[in-house]
């Protein structure tokens, strides 16, 4: 089972709130991914003369050096197996709005999404 959590609040219009908090160590393993199957990179940005190689406790210079980017792979893909997880019916695009982790710690975001409309019909008992 994944360590990422979700839950889900339902919205006026049929929206709902996804919030998705993924653990440190997942997102910093995410990122040591990343930059070693990036091409042109020959290691990974945590190592040098400060830092042993593979020493990816805290992150946080590591993210700000990586900028955004790890932000922009990371959050479709965590998105994406949240809303399977959840069971929901996506129609439109998320508007997403990450809470925490930019720098360092866990990486939290909430995706307000348009979900498909339940129908309920009543009372066609009587026509059959």
């Amino acid at each position: 089972m994944s360590p990422v959590t979700t839950s889900v609040e339902t919205l006026e219009g049929n929206k709902v709130r996804l919030s998705v908090a993924v653990p440190e160590a997942e997102f910093d393993q995410a990122i040591a991914t990343a930059f070693a199957s990036s091409p042109g990179r020959s290691r990974s940005p945590a190592s040098g003369p400060e830092r042993r190689p593979g020493s990816w406790s805290r992150l946080g210079s590591v993210r700000r050096r990586a900028g955004s980017r790890p932000l922009r792979d990371a959050v479709p893909t965590y998105y994406a197996d949240a809303v399977a997880a959840e069971d929901l019916d996506a129609i439109a695009p998320p508007e997403i709005d990450i809470t925490a982790g930019e720098e360092q710690g866990d990486l939290a975001f909430d995706a307000v999404v348009e979900v498909r409309p339940v129908v309920e019909l009543v009372g066609y008992e009587a026509y059959g």
